[in-house]
């Protein structure tokens, strides 16, 4: 069973460096399920990579971001008799410290325990991203297409299991204009450069600076904060958008898929009960 929301660890309290040597698995299954994806994240150090499903635990689109550039991001909840799947990934301490940067420098989830049953047959204490109490919708929203298809296309590159798959491709996202496509795919493609470079906390601060400009200053002042703290960035981003790994983050290519062999899934498939 999964752990308990009591068991949590604070991801800002979880940013020292495990003990020394220690390897730290993490069950991934939002973006971090694309192959692609991991490769372009904070130059991270992968030193294992299987599938695995969580008991008793539900995929939920509950992370509050900022609206106007993405509805909503991944994070999992407690659902008893249910189940999800994704992808377990061992680091390196100091790789971890590097992923826990990039997924928001504890700004954003929290650190949950689980065990999760790995598709070669392990049972795997691993750690999973929850969005913080203070971060989560009342009620979940739907994710931009763009997200769905990075989590579509790795849990096809990845190997889950089938129905689950088939469970992902149903899921509805929210529409977004052609400008706000055009502005999330550049973003999120130039903190990806970024964090190659070694700077996964300069995307970690941008984020936390513009969910500050979506959240606090009075409405007249949000549009013109944003257009002076996008307006470099999104010229980096299309200068350097001819880059095939750029083009690659926003339309992901199929690259080698996750070692591991595929495990059945236990009796009904859970997440058919999810909304």
């Amino acid at each position: 069973m999964g752990g308990t929301p009591e068991n949590s660890v604070m991801a800002e309290e979880s940013n020292e460096t495990p003990a020394s040597g220690e390897s730290v698995w993490n069950f991934a299954f939002g973006s971090n399920l694309c192959p692609e994806k991991r490769g372009n994240r904070a130059n991270l150090q992968i030193e294992e990579v299987v599938p695995g499903e969580l008991q008793d635990w539900r995929l939920a689109f509950n992370l509050r971001t900022i609206p106007w550039l993405e509805p909503s991001m991944a994070s999992i909840d407690p659902a008893s008799g249910q189940s999800m799947h994704g992808v377990l990934l061992r680091f390196s301490p100091e790789s971890f410290k590097a992923l826990l940067q990039s997924e928001g420098d504890g700004h954003a989830y929290q650190l949950e325990p689980v065990m999760v049953d790995a598709y070669d047959g392990r049972r795997i204490k691993a750690v999973a991203f929850r969005a913080l109490p203070h971060r989560r919708l009342q009620e979940e929203v739907p994710p931009s297409l763009r997200y769905l298809k990075l989590l579509r296309s790795g849990a096809r590159q990845c190997g889950l299991h089938p129905e689950y798959i088939k469970w992902l491709d149903a899921l509805p996202h929210t529409p977004r204009t052609p400008w706000q496509r055009w502005v999330s795919a550049t973003l999120f493609s130039t903190i990806m450069v970024i964090s190659r470079w070694g700077s996964p906390l300069i995307g970690a601060y941008l984020f936390r600076l513009l969910r500050w400009v979506d959240e606090k200053p009075p409405l007249p002042l949000r549009l013109p904060l944003n257009i002076v703290i996008l307006t470099p960035v999104l010229l980096f981003g299309a200068l350097v958008g001819s880059s095939p790994k750029l083009r690659s983050y926003n339309d992901p290519l199929l690259s080698p898929a996750c070692r591991g062999t595929r495990r059945t899934s236990r009796g009904v498939p859970a997440w058919r009960k999810h909304r």
